[in-house]
């Protein structure tokens, strides 16, 4: 797939180059945003600086650097092609078979608690996934259809697509065609994912998010079905946000506690069975369709 791909230069190179385009993008946003949100942060002004940051600092940097470095940038960002219907479904599927699963995990990665000559560290954690949360309700903005329709394009949509054109488009890409296999180049993309959104006590679930979008990506050749799998994601946590601002029986069965319940178990191992086998579909699904295509 990659060998005629016709890179300008190596993969030493490609690397160094992305990372340079990325921290001049970075100040570039940090400029930006901080102009904009510097005297308040309503939801206009974070929904403004949101979308400016989507930009800047993840499409520019992805785009840029697969003009520079390949022929064929939409072939080596892997979005020349459209995803067949079937996959489309099953990646949509396996994200909402999914949800039983990361709830429980989620409830346990919250529930971490370091040991006392931490205790700082931990409560500088929990600060800043406070922080993230008040940020991302300030965001999602009122109750009402246009508020949701319109959180739902940049948290959904824009986020999904700038985070995966990112992550799994480029550096995933630069990581896979530079001597590294698909396990590492997935796994260690993931780790960055998770680590650069700074909440700590949701990293595992996020970490698992992202190996699931990119090995959809690295299976199928196509980055549209990780955009189609993220959005999916964020749709269903935007949806899942909303309802619980505004009605009191979605807050109690909400995973906002910890408490991690028989019940919850029992869903959660039906829920990782399901993802399993889906999983295995998406993969051979995917090689059939990349077999068909060579030949």
């Amino acid at each position: 797939m990659n060998n005629d791909l016709n890179y300008t230069v190596s993969a030493g190179k490609r690397l160094t180059l992305f990372l340079c385009i990325t921290v001049i993008c970075v100040l570039l946003t940090s400029v930006m945003t901080g102009i904009i949100t510097y005297s308040e942060q309503t939801t206009v002004r974070l929904r403004i600086a949101t979308v400016i940051q989507d930009v800047f600092m993840f499409i520019m940097p992805s785009i840029l650097t697969a003009m520079i470095i390949c022929r064929k940038p939409a072939d080596f960002l892997q979005i020349d092609k459209r995803p067949t219907v079937w996959l489309s479904i099953l990646v949509i599927f396996t994200i909402i078979a999914a949800v039983p699963a990361l709830n429980v995990i989620i409830k346990w990665n919250a529930s971490l608690q370091f040991p006392e000559s931490l205790v700082n560290i931990e409560q500088w954690m929990r600060a800043a996934e406070n922080k993230a949360a008040i940020f991302t309700q300030t965001l999602l903005g009122g109750t009402g259809i246009g508020s949701f329709i319109m959180a739902l394009m940049i948290v959904g949509v824009l986020a999904a697509f700038s985070e995966e054109i990112f992550f799994r488009g480029t550096l995933q890409r630069l990581f896979s065609t530079s001597g590294l296999g698909v396990h590492a180049a997935v796994w260690i993309t993931a780790f960055i994912f998770s680590a650069i959104h700074m909440q700590f006590f949701g990293f595992i679930p996020r970490l698992l998010l992202g190996a699931f979008f990119g090995y959809v990506v690295a299976w199928s050749g196509n980055l549209w079905l990780g955009v189609l799998a993220h959005f999916t994601n964020n749709a269903l946590a935007a949806i899942a946000m909303t309802i619980a601002g505004t009605n009191s029986l979605a807050k109690a069965i909400s995973p906002a506690d910890t408490d991690i319940t028989s019940s919850d178990i029992i869903f959660a191992g039906g829920s990782a069975a399901i993802v399993i086998l889906l999983i295995v579909v998406i993969k051979r699904v995917s090689g059939s369709l990349n077999q068909t295509s060579c030949g």
